[in-house]
């Protein structure tokens, strides 16, 4: 981690203080642990709405828009998958290959410069 840092602007992006030594395996998986116990999805709408309003963007037009990923492996597709879980399903693919396991996402993103602002999976 702090290699991958080591050309980038930390204290911009972090606030002052940080430097790229301080961004180590560690840090890293004590802040996803973080975001994970406040909760992703809340945290990515408070971010997604503030840079809304610090752009000045109206929000009035939006655009949605789904993909589809193929996934190797042995998933869940074969039952109700828990809350908070992406269910893996077995059904149609753009590879023209139904037997393949696949996630469905859709993107809803604000039109002007296209911040994603919901999901769903």
């Amino acid at each position: 981690m702090p290699h991958f840092f080591k050309n980038k602007p930390v204290e911009r992006l972090l606030g002052d203080g940080v430097e790229a030594e301080h961004l180590n395996d560690d840090t890293l998986g004590r802040a996803l642990d973080a975001i994970y116990t406040y909760g992703p999805e809340m945290l990515y709408g408070q971010l997604a709405a503030q840079a809304v309003k610090r752009l000045g963007l109206s929000c009035q037009i939006g655009h949605i828009d789904s993909t589809s990923f193929h996934v190797d492996g042995i998933f869940n597709s074969d039952h109700e998958a828990p809350e908070r879980v992406i269910h893996i399903t077995q059904g149609y693919s753009r590879d023209h290959r139904p037997d393949l396991n696949q996630v469905t996402l859709q993107l809803i993103s604000e039109h002007q410069a296209g911040i994603p602002l919901g999901w769903t999976l």
